[in-house]
């Protein structure tokens, strides 16, 4: 008795893997730290600017203060 097994059917083909679970899981780890250092940098950078915008608002709200004094001062 003999038995013919038609090897070319997908179901007796080798299934490759490309990625593993684990190795998603890793890869996916990798860019979540490797963003969220980018993220804290670019905070970092920020900072200073951050604060001279609120200096600048300040002062243009002192200077806009003052400019709407003097316009009344002119009228009367």
């Amino acid at each position: 008795m003999k038995q013919q097994i038609n090897l070319y059917q997908p179901m007796f083909r080798k299934q490759k893997k490309v990625f593993s679970a684990v190795t998603m899981l890793q890869i996916c780890l990798f860019f979540t730290v490797v963003f969220t250092a980018l993220y804290g940098y670019s905070l970092y950078q920020i900072a200073p600017l951050r604060l001279e915008v609120s200096k600048l608002d300040g002062e243009l709200g002192r200077l806009t203060t003052e400019m709407t004094k003097y316009q009344q001062q002119q009228q009367h």
